[in-house]
Parts: C-alpha cells; sequence; structure tokens
C-alpha cells in the first residue's frame, strides 16, 4: 500500500495518520474545521483562551507509543495529584489521589474503615476486570460473541461483571451512598448511566485510579498541536477547512456482485484518489452522509439508529473570579438525588433539575464548566435548547451556591447539544457515540472495517473500543493495524 486518506483531524485522525506514515504509507489527512484537534480544543472567552473538550489526560503509554517514546519532547507534563475534588450536597468534600494508601486514608476519614477496606476491594476488582479486557476488548478489533465459546473465553466473561449494573455492584463495596456516587460517575465518561450500564465499566476508575492524570503545560490542546507536529514530521499533508463530501466506492470486479472498495474522497468537488480511506468522523455521518449510495452502510445505518445514544452535555465556559473554596484542576458538584438525575437524562431524555457539575479549573479565573444532557433524539420529545441553556446555567449556578460560590463571570461561551450536532455531523448531539447501558454494549458499537467495503477502515469514540482520549488513540491502532496487515500484508 502507497497511499491512504484520512478524513477527520481530530485525535484518532491523527493518530492513525502517524501510524499509517510510520509504516511508509503517504498519508492525506483533511479536516472540516480550521484547525485540527477535533473536540480537543479551546475557545476564546473576554480574551481569555480557554478549554472546550476532553479535559482527562491518562494512560500515558498510548501516546507515548505515538512519539516512540518521546512525547516530553513536544509536551511537558505534570501529574495530578490529587486526581479530583469531589464535594457532595451535605457540604462535605472528598479527595482521592493516585496512591491507594493515600486514598484509603481519606476515605477511612470521611466514611470509615469498612469502606477504605471496600475501596481496596474495588481497586482490586476493577484492576482484575482491566486485566481480562484490555487485550481482547480494548486492543484489538471488536470481538464477536462466538469468540467467547472457549473454555477459557467463558471464563473470562464471567471475570468482568457484566452481568450486573456498576451501582448494582458498587453497594457491595461501599456502605456509604456517597461513595456509590463518587464511583458511579465514572459511567458518564463515556456518556453512560450508573444505574443501566454494565459493573464491567469499573476499568475506567482503576485506569484514572492506578495509572493517574496528567496536566499539560498550555492546557490539553497542546496535545493535538503535539500530535500535528509528529505528524507533518513524518510527512502526513494536512489540509483544514477541507469538508469530504463522500466516500469514492467502486465495485472490485471479484466474483461477489455486492463487494465494494473504497477507492479515495471527494473533497470540494475532486475526487482524491488512494489505496485505502480511515474515517475518523462520527460513524453515522460515514454509513449515511458519506456512503449514501452503499447498501452495506445504509443497512448498518439502520442498525446505528435503532440504538440508544449516549449523553451529550451542556457547557458553560467562564472567565470568573476565583472560586471562595479551595479547587483542583479536576472538582465535580454532586446533585442531591443521582438516581433521579439519570431517570431524567436517559428515561426522560430531558435535562435534570439538580445536576451534578464538573468544573476543570484550568487556572484561578478560567473555568470549564459541564453538566450531562440528552442528545437530540426523539426520545422524551424535542427540547427548544434556546430556553433550556439559560434553565442549565441557572441550575449551574443554584448547585455552586450551595457550596457559597457565586459565579458571577466577566465573560462567557455556552456549548450545548446543538452546537456538538452542528461541529459533528450526524451525531446528534452525543459526545460518545452509542451508549453502554447495557449488557452486550460492547458488542453492539460498530466495528473498525464495514463487511462488503474493502479498504475502509474507521477510528474515533463512536467506534471500537470506546470513547476518551486514549481508547480514541487505541481505535486508531486499531484501525491501521487492520489496514497495514489484515488487508495488504505490510507490517
Amino acid at each position: 500500500m502507497k497511499s491512504a486518506i484520512v478524513i477527520g483531524a481530530g485525535v484518532g485522525g491523527l493518530a492513525a495518520s502517524i501510524n499509517m506514515a510510520r509504516a511508509g504509507v503517504k498519508v492525506r489527512l483533511y479536516e472540516r474545521g480550521e484547525t485540527v484537534g477535533g473536540k480537543l480544543r479551546e475557545v476564546d472567552v473576554g480574551g481569555h483562551k480557554v478549554l472546550a473538550g476532553p479535559s482527562v489526560f491518562t494512560m500515558r503509554w498510548v501516546f507515548d507509543e505515538l512519539f516512540d517514546g518521546k512525547l516530553a519532547d513536544y509536551v511537558t507534563l505534570a501529574p495530578v495529584d490529587p486526581l479530583c475534588r469531589h464535594f457532595f450536597p451535605d457540604g462535605s468534600h472528598l479527595d482521592l489521589f493516585t496512591d491507594e494508601a493515600r486514598s484509603s486514608q481519606a476515605i477511612a476519614a470521611f466514611s470509615g474503615q469498612r469502606d477504605a477496606d471496600g475501596y481496596r476491594r474495588y481497586r482490586k476488582h476493577a484492576a482484575k476486570i482491566f486485566d481480562v479486557v484490555r487485550g481482547p476488548f480494548m486492543e484489538n478489533a471488536v470481538p464477536s460473541i462466538f469468540d467467547f465459546m472457549s473454555p477459557r473465553a467463558l471464563w473470562q466473561m464471567t471475570q468482568i461483571d457484566g452481568m450486573r449494573t456498576l451501582w448494582r455492584a458498587l453497594e457491595d463495596f461501599f456502605v456509604d451512598p456517597r461513595l456509590r456516587q463518587l464511583f458511579a460517575r465514572y459511567a458518564t465518561y463515556n456518556g453512560s448511566s450508573p444505574y443501566h450500564a454494565p459493573a464491567t465499566l469499573a476499568v475506567i476508575a482503576h485506569v484514572e485510579n492506578a495509572y493517574g492524570i496528567f496536566a499539560v503545560e498550555g492546557g490539553i490542546v497542546r496535545l493535538a498541536e503535539a500530535l500535528r507536529r509528529r505528524a507533518e514530521e513524518l510527512g502526513v499533508v494536512i489540509t483544514c477547512n477541507a469538508d469530504v463530501e463522500e466516500i469514492v466506492v467502486e465495485p472490485t470486479g471479484g466474483p461477489l456482485a455486492t463487494a465494494l472498495r473504497a477507492r479515495g474522497v471527494r473533497v470540494n468537488g475532486a475526487v482524491d484518489w488512494a489505496d485505502c480511506v480511515i474515517a475518523n468522523c462520527d460513524v453515522a455521518d460515514a454509513f449515511g452522509r458519506l456512503l449514501p449510495a452503499a447498501p452495506p452502510a445504509q443497512k448498518l445505518l439502520r442498525k446505528y439508529e435503532a440504538e440508544e445514544l449516549s449523553l451529550s452535555a451542556y457547557v458553560l465556559i467562564a472567565v470568573a473570579a476565583p472560586a471562595p473554596m479551595a479547587l483542583l484542576h479536576h472538582n465535580v458538584f454532586f446533585s442531591r438525588d443521582y438516581r433521579r438525575e439519570f431517570e431524567e437524562l436517559v428515561v426522560e431524555r430531558r435535562t435534570p433539575d439538580d445536576p451534578t457539575v464538573y468544573v476543570c479549573a484550568e487556572s484561578p479565573e478560567k473555568y470549564f464548566i459541564l453538566t450531562n444532557a440528552p442528545p437530540l433524539d426523539a426520545k422524551g420529545g424535542a427540547i427548544d435548547w434556546s430556553v433550556e441553556s439559560p434553565r442549565c446555567r441557572a441550575r449551574i449556578e443554584e448547585v455552586l451556591a450551595r457550596h457559597g460560590w457565586t459565579l458571577a463571570p466577566t465573560a462567557t461561551h455556552e456549548i450545548a447539544p446543538p452546537d456538538v450536532a452542528a461541529r459533528f455531523p450526524s451525531s446528534k448531539g452525543a459526545i460518545y457515540g452509542l451508549a453502554s447501558n447495557s449488557r452486550m454494549a460492547a458488542f453492539k458499537r460498530p466495528a473498525n472495517t464495514m463487511p462488503g467495503i474493502g479498504a475502509l477502515y474507521f477510528c474515533g469514540g463512536s467506534v471500537h473500543p470506546g470513547a476518551g482520549l486514549p481508547m480514541v488513540c487505541l481505535s486508531a491502532r486499531i484501525a491501521t493495524k487492520m489496514a497495514l496487515q489484515l488487508e495488504h500484508g505490510v507490517g
């Protein structure tokens, strides 16, 4: 294989481009926006550059790999410790640390030795799940149910705690409902509900607690700039303001009349040909808008649209006076009734009356503030966001005021689900693709290839293995490995 086209210069597309270029493939990367990074970006708020996307950087080794172990030559990282400060409605707060002993001591002081012991047991439980799912679910192509028919595979399935919900599992480890609420929050990292998602999602807490979180000097958006620099050093040609209009497919001429193959893309009205195409856009956009006449894509689109979408978000980016309480880089202010919050979000598909509020304090004056919100799907009826956005903002201010913080920003920028939908076509505002609110969620997430269309691969948060910066990079690794080894014999 001599050439490849990558659609979308988000983190997944940049990672895929780097992987292909390292293998000697000439890569052309098209991005519909003005710059690279996708969801990883910052916006100007009152003359300040403030984070407007993902804020958690973990699983550092995944990124080190893209830079041949020299990530430190491109960005300066510092461990974030404590990991997060958690504020509860009763006025209490709790910090967690990478060091298990420090977290255990903090939990013992917070709610007693029984819960501290439960925390240690939960760490071991989550680590065991991670060890089982890391290979087959996170670092390789999506497995089929038939892959788990061997005795060993069936035994492995019993080890990942996939038959009960995350909340139900937490009841076995923690007496204090505040701690259940704290560790249940990790389900929202991929836009799901802890009352519906499988307990397997304990792996998210494990990754953060065991491997730590890092801050990027100058802001996490510097990571996107580093990936771009790395890609261009390897010869990747990046073109921004280039909206791909179509993935061009043609019959293979083989014995199967329905067999198709990606031959390139149509961009700015002209076809750019290549040996393979890697799509890093929202997978629904690839199935629908970019492959409108391909029967395999239309079949997958109908299947995808029948599934439950992940959550979206309402984001308030604010420049304001320093908070009256001591904040860390990552902070969470919990709602009074967590179960009710997710009933509103997942069942009723409306914004919660009393939301949990996440605050990333980039500095004492710059705040990225997020609450979960439903996507723009048909369930629960349409939401008028011109009316709902002011309500969401007011609810955020009410939650913070409970803790004595009158926000009073001097400048703000708001991001609501319609803004997410406009920025990422066909996503309907869902930030993480499909939700993980079922036992079979891992098997329902779209794969990195499409049956019936060769030389076409998918990466990003809406396909296997899932959402989040490191998972998106693993998705790119899987897609490019398949492109290089499985189909073209390179590597």
